[in-house]
């Protein structure tokens, strides 16, 4: 919605209207038969119709409007605490606080706040210390009754309210950059004192809902601070109030406080994967992007993470299967912050012992036990995904390799393909963590010029995907899990190959030098795997399409000379399936499929007349299917006639090959195309359409002759649109 403030403002009924509004806001907020999303709405029209002052400069018009926005502010906070009593007394009631957008459309009302911020706080102020004093008073004199969890759904309202609002982005003067500091702490100082008090509260009872609802959100006031404040120089007037309130002058205190409130959830709510999920995303961020995380690195309770990081007696929520999924950024943050703590290879083997321990005690784990530890499995490989993920640099990623890939990595992986191969949750994890070490993340996979390391890699690499291959081919799927069972499968072993092969882990040709078959295997394997989805399942799942073309883009373009070495069928096969992917409507994908074409059919202009080996099986391929170059031509000739083709410069590239290499057939095309057209004016535009592509085009492919192509194409193009 797009609201012309001048224009509104201006008009007549402009005051009576806003008038009518917000006392019509004012009943809604009071009588509360309408549902949190209609107060959404109301709210959205105020933040829209409220200017950002140092855009339009509308000062007459923000003087007219705060009184009314200040009272709308203190009428939907008011009503949702009073809906959070509704609630609470009748259970039957819809909770808005049980629905994430709710959470998110809280952020719609946080310009309205800094209107008035000083009033706004006022009031955020006054109801939070009035129900907090309340709320601390009944559990100190452990007083566990229902009452409790009516104070803790009020406290959790109050905070996602506090969230947005923290920060400068919606203050509209320079000159109120301090004040807003100072109103930020005295939020954060209330937040920051009940947090410390929940301790008390969780020794009174069992954990419930409307807890866990509180808990959630101190997190998200906790993740909007971080983000905020721990990005920053030390705000004097912000900590000035910190200090005041409750004694915390630096930004180092307040880490203290965040990190010792995710150690204390990892052990508290180790039964609670959405408090998990949301901690692991507060750790991450203060880990992994934020720039404090050498700060955090001075902190007691990381040495504790750091030594004690897979022990389940300290952090119980590793033993439980909701909180698999977090495993992984558990360690990577882990991992992390241990390179940003300390950097010697000793230390790393140090920190991942306890993992060690795990892999010796799999590994040697009698095959009748095997299929009764899926979780431990399942978690491990997931630890080591997250430490892989940790190591972005040449000199961590070598710690990693010499400990994991160098030892363990085939011997691991294989007994799991051996043993476990028909469970397919179980398989998706370990070529997820083969394609994470595979990952060329920054610098990390520079390998010297004298290292056999990318080598191995590729190796051990090849050596798993020919083992699962033929296990996954006479696998027998039903259609109803084909797409987890098979297709998924599939789509992640051509990613990995991808991956490997686009990574310049290795000189590839060292394996033909030396008549080491493990790329032609890999090759073979994989590229006949992924050919025996059919087209139109492959079409219908985007992720899988995208690894298919991906993986023809780099046989084409890097290994075109192997990929020529393929059987006929294959060859074939994988060019007939250039002639679908051409239709894509993916814009990235027509662009890729466009540039494989163009590199097979140049190395084939190039070699034919010299009559080559690698020529002469294009041909043997060729007569297996003898019209398909000229049918991709005539498809692609279609799509710039017919459609609206978004990358023209990547199809005139791949137009122009196919016409040197088979004129005549174009020539036919356009005299069929011109038959098709009955006689008039349509007619003798598009013969000199067709005349004019082809001018001054010579029947070769240099630089200069692809250019005037591509510009006679455009013009091609737009008669197309204008007489078809």
């Amino acid at each position: 919605m797009t609201f012309n403030i001048p224009t509104i403002s201006s008009a007549p009924a402009y005051r009576e209207f806003i008038e009518t509004i917000a006392h019509f806001t004012g009943q809604i907020c009071q009588t509360m038969d309408y549902g949190h999303a209609s107060l959404y709405y109301i709210i959205s029209f105020w933040k829209h119709m409220l200017p950002l002052k140092s855009y339009l400069g509308m000062d007459d018009n923000i003087l007219f409007l705060a009184p009314h926005i200040n009272k709308v502010v203190n009428d939907f906070v008011l009503s949702r605490l009073a809906y959070a009593e509704m609630v609470f007394n009748n259970p039957n009631m819809e909770n808005p606080l049980e629905d994430h957008t709710t959470i998110e459309q809280i952020t719609t009302y946080a310009r309205l706040c800094h209107c008035n911020l000083e009033n706004t706080i006022q009031l955020f102020t006054m109801q939070f210390d009035r129900i907090y004093m309340q709320y601390t008073t009944m559990v100190e004199n452990r007083q566990n009754d229902k009452t409790l969890e009516l104070f803790e759904q009020q406290l959790t309202w109050l905070i996602y309210f506090f969230c947005p609002i923290l920060g400068k982005q919606f203050v509209m003067k320079s000159s109120m950059h301090e004040t807003s500091e100072k109103m930020d702490g005295e939020l954060t100082a209330r937040v920051l004192r009940l947090n410390s008090f929940m301790k008390n509260r969780f020794k009174l009872g069992p954990r419930h809902l409307v807890l866990e609802r509180l808990e959630m959100a101190i997190i998200s006031f906790f993740k909007s601070f971080s983000m905020i404040y721990l990005s920053q120089d030390n705000p004097r007037m912000f900590y000035e109030v910190m200090n005041h309130l409750i004694g915390l002058r630096e930004k180092l205190a307040i880490l203290a406080v965040i990190v010792a409130k995710i150690k204390a959830n990892l052990n508290f709510w180790a039964e609670s994967s959405t408090i998990i999920k949301e901690t692991m995303e507060l750790f991450s961020h203060l880990i992994v992007n934020s720039p404090s995380k050498s700060l955090c690195s001075r902190l007691p309770d990381i040495g504790t993470l750091l030594h004690n990081h897979s022990d389940e007696s300290i952090f119980p929520f590793l033993r439980f299967s909701c909180n698999l999924r977090y495993r992984r950024a558990y360690f990577r943050s882990i991992a992390f912050m241990l390179f940003v703590y300390r950097k010697d290879e000793m230390e790393f083997l140090a920190f991942v012992e306890g993992v060690n321990k795990r892999i010796h005690h799999i590994l040697a784990m009698p095959i009748p036990e095997f299929q009764d530890h899926l979780f431990q499995i399942n978690g491990l490989l997931r630890d080591i995904r997250g430490i892989s993920e940790a190591c972005v640099s040449n000199t961590t990623y070598a710690y990693f390799f010499n400990w994991f890939i160098m030892k363990h990595a085939e011997k691991l992986m294989s007994k799991i393909i051996d043993h476990l191969h028909f469970d397919a949750d179980m398989m998706h994890h370990t070529l997820n963590l083969i394609r994470e070490i595979v990952e060329p993340r920054g610098y990390r996979m520079r390998f010297s010029h004298s290292s056999p390391n990318g080598i191995y890699l590729f190796k051990i690499v090849s050596n798993l995907l020919c083992k699962y291959t033929p296990i996954l081919n006479s696998s027998k799927v039903t259609n109803e899990g084909i797409y987890k069972k098979r297709y998924r499968l599939i789509s992640k072993m051509m990613k990995i190959l991808s991956v490997t092969l686009s990574g310049k882990i290795c000189n590839f040709g060292v394996f033909e030098v030396y008549n080491d078959p493990c790329l032609v295997n890999v090759l073979n394997a994989v590229v006949r795997l992924a050919l025996s989805i059919p087209k139109d399942d492959m079409l219908t799942y985007p992720k899988i399409t995208r690894n298919f073309f991906g993986l023809i883009e780099i046989l084409f373009h890097h290994f075109i000379e192997l990929t020529i070495k393929f059987d006929s069928d294959i060859f074939v096969q994988l060019v007939s399936s250039l002639e679908h992917g051409i239709a894509l409507s993916i814009d990235s994908l027509s662009t890729d499929v466009c540039e494989t074409i163009r590199s097979l059919t140049k190395y084939y202009l190039l070699e034919r007349p010299k009559n080559t080996f690698y020529s002469q099986r294009i041909v043997e391929h060729l007569q297996h299917n003898p019209q398909l170059f000229d049918r991709i031509l005539e498809a692609l000739l279609r799509i710039v006639m017919f459609e609206t083709a978004g990358a023209i410069t990547s199809i005139s590239a791949a137009i122009l090959p196919l016409i040197v290499l088979n004129p005549e057939h174009y020539h036919g095309f356009v005299i069929e195309t011109l038959n098709g057209i009955p006689n008039g004016a349509r007619r003798v535009k598009m013969k000199e359409a067709f005349t004019k592509l082809m001018k001054d085009i010579t029947l070769d492919l240099t630089q200069l002759n692809q250019t005037q192509f591509t510009k006679n194409l455009l013009h091609f193009k737009m008669v197309c649109t204008d007489v078809l």
